[in-house]
């Protein structure tokens, strides 16, 4: 986010991720709805937690701002729209934004029901999050992570 979209670290760092997706996408484990819904998590998630935690929320140029950002993001990693958002080109970043952040709502609601396959990342997560911690603090930390993610991932994480 602190480069340029033509820079070379940038590219690189793009390349390395489409990299690291490809097997995946290849073997058919990670879906073009699966990295859509991974990419809306970037988009709704830092306006979500300015408007409830910090001191205020992002203002539209900021989010229309994200939308562009992300936008172009997913479209360098090769992920695709057509077809699962409600439209194929948007008028700004806002509308966008808008529309991959009713989608996901949507896909959460479809697809994000308890499992123990959603649980098993969620038990490395937590500690990689908190691994920085004193061992006193940690069982604090675990819980706030736990409460910001949400209801409905936290159910799915069991």
């Amino acid at each position: 986010m602190v480069n340029p979209p033509s820079s070379e670290r940038t590219i690189n760092a793009l390349a390395r991720i489409n990299f690291l997706h490809s097997k995946y996408i290849q073997e058919g484990t990670i879906s073009n709805e699966d990295l859509v819904y991974t990419l809306s998590v970037f988009v709704t998630e830092p306006p979500r937690f300015a408007r409830l935690y910090e001191w205020r929320a992002m203002n539209e140029m900021e989010y229309c701002a994200y939308g562009v950002f992300w936008k172009s993001i997913g479209e360098d990693m090769g992920i695709s729209y057509k077809g699962v958002l409600t439209k194929d080109t948007w008028r700004d970043g806002i509308e966008w934004a808008d529309d991959i952040a009713a989608w996901a709502k949507r896909y959460e609601a479809e697809r994000m029901k308890p499992s123990e396959v959603a649980n098993k990342p969620a038990k490395a997560l937590i500690p990689m999050i908190t691994y920085w911690l004193p061992w006193f603090a940690k069982p604090f930390a675990q819980e706030a992570v736990c409460v910001l993610m949400g209801d409905r991932v936290r159910e799915a994480f069991m």
